[in-house]
């Protein structure tokens, strides 16, 4: 599949006024042969706004859309994905939506309804051989097909709609989308995975984290890698009111910043901006800047209500604990584990050097046996020290043959794990989690190593009880839950075998903490 020219302006087209050069350029066809419908309804020529035209302009293989909510990425690549089935013998595409009802609405709203709009001189050459309930099948071997699952179909053109809330309440279909259907891909083949922002957690958020990783440090891109094209709330043109809305200082101060980065925001922006915030999202903002940010770091910010460790959390981040720390030489790395057969595992892996805890690594995966754990561990150039395992690495798991079942501790030692130690089960979670809040501000992370970590313990919050509309004392086990218990290994079960000179001991209460690591 070619890809697509670049594009450098967008005009309206009499119908039939075209050159063989126009129908041969696929940025003109999209331009001027298709109709949708608009957010009235109403049945329109599809022309591009300027932040579509900002994704045709970078269009490349592998593409991450992360956006503010109705800005019309979901019409372009399935008029896109259209295009290229009509035009381009052979194309076989699909679309994954999250749910039965919205891959309906995909086929019906989108798909359908411009392929029944197409000029008759297409019609004419290219026709429809099959029409299921959500498949278009041509006369030139291409079609579309819209699921809630695509695996094992070699694909040219894959188009994923709002993967993040994919990610967020279907992970096993992400997972499925991430092993099955993207590798399903051809070599030359278009991926688009677009969404809002649903939260710090999933594929979609690490992708992304990642993407935009890169971009800040200058990496070179490669075709095949992920491309992160961020669309913010203000570059819709449609985010505008006349009718004047009153601002808080808070609300002033968020458009001020948004201005010193070099956006310019309108009068009439500032208005639809807090009357969406004000009757949609009932004055919150962490749920404004989610759907519509202005940022990556918007988009994934959360709020911090109801989580567990937000004051210990701060004080890390003031203190500047989340830094660069590296491997010191010649120190025992321990490790402190959470484990589980169907749910992820999760090892945290630290020096003790001095008053300081220092995490400089982290590992965290799902559905994957003991021997992988293992195998990264001792990949690591580290001398290992003590692994903490929680208190139920000592039972024996249920087996075909009783007789054979081993314990968890069994198995990592048979895989070459030496000292470990089971940490006795504390008397409720919530004493558990007293002890991690006690000693996280002594505790330093590795930005890098340990940044998914560190984002679950600051993520990691209470259980919701909607019957007396508050907070419970109780945790909500949930993808941050791993990493989260992990560190409570560490803080019930590890146990300083150094003493601390005496002549520190005076200044241990009033010690300021600084960076030994810059």
């Amino acid at each position: 599949m070619p890809v697509m020219p670049v594009i450098h302006s967008v005009t309206k087209q009499p119908e039939l006024a075209f050159t063989k050069e126009q129908i041969n350029d696929p940025i003109w066809r999209i331009c001027n042969l298709y109709k949708i419908k608009d957010k009235a309804g109403n049945e329109i020529r599809f022309v591009p706004n300027p932040s579509q035209q900002r994704l045709l302009k970078n269009l490349s293989y592998m593409m991450l859309i992360l956006k503010a909510r109705q800005m019309g990425f979901s019409t372009l690549i399935q008029i896109m994905m259209l295009d290229q089935c009509i035009f381009v013998p052979n194309t076989q595409a699909g679309v994954i939506a999250q749910d039965a009802e919205s891959a309906s609405k995909i086929f019906r709203d989108k798909l359908k309804f411009a392929w029944e709009r197409m000029p008759s001189w297409v019609t004419k050459r290219i026709k429809e051989i099959g029409n299921s309930v959500r498949e278009l099948e041509f006369s030139n071997g291409s079609s579309i097909r819209v699921a809630t699952s695509l695996r094992s179909t070699t694909l040219q053109f894959l188009h994923v709609s709002e993967f993040g809330k994919i990610c967020a309440k279907f992970p096993g279909k992400a997972r499925e989308v991430m092993t099955g259907s993207i590798p399903a891909l051809g070599n030359n083949g278009y991926c688009f995975l677009e969404s809002t922002a649903e939260g710090r957690e999933g594929k979609f958020y690490e992708l992304v984290t990642e993407a935009d990783t890169r971009i800040k440090q200058n990496k070179p891109v490669k075709p095949r890698d992920w491309h992160l094209n961020f669309f913010p709330w203000y570059e819709c043109e449609d985010y505008v009111s006349e009718d004047q809305e009153d601002s808080t200082p808070k609300d002033d101060d968020y458009f001020a910043t948004l201005e010193a980065s070099g956006s310019v925001i309108s009068q009439q922006q500032r208005n639809w901006y807090l009357r969406t915030k004000r009757t949609v999202f009932a004055g919150d903002d962490q749920m404004m800047k989610q759907e519509y940010p202005a940022s990556v770091e918007e988009a994934f910010e959360t709020s911090t209500e109801g989580c567990w460790f937000t004051t210990q959390i701060n004080t890390i981040k003031r203190t500047d604990h989340l830094t660069r720390v590296d491997y010191m030489r010649g120190h025992p790395v321990h490790t402190c584990w959470d484990i589980g057969r169907t749910d992820g595992t999760a090892i945290w892996l630290f020096q003790h050097i001095g008053l300081d805890y220092r995490f400089i690594d982290f590992i965290e995966d799902w559905d994957k046996d003991y021997d992988e754990y293992v195998r990264q561990l001792l990949s690591k150039p580290y001398l290992f020290g003590t692994h903490y395992l929680p208190h139920d690495a000592k039972h024996r798991r249920q087996a075909k043959n009783s007789e054979q079942a081993k314990t968890t501790l069994e198995i990592l030692e048979e895989l070459g794990l030496k000292d470990l130690v089971c940490v006795p089960k504390t008397p409720t979670k919530l004493l558990a989690i007293t002890q991690a809040r006690q000693v996280l501000p002594n505790c330093w992370f590795d930005r890098d190593r340990c940044a998914k970590g560190f984002v679950h313990l600051e993520s990691y919050k209470k259980k919701w009880d909607s019957a007396h509309a508050c907070w419970s004392n109780e945790p909500d086990h949930n993808v941050h839950s791993e990493a989260a218990d992990a560190f409570m290994q560490f803080a019930t079960g590890y146990k300083p075998t150094s003493t601390i000179p005496l002549e520190m001991l005076d200044n241990i209460n009033r010690r300021v903490p600084t960076n030994p690591f810059n």
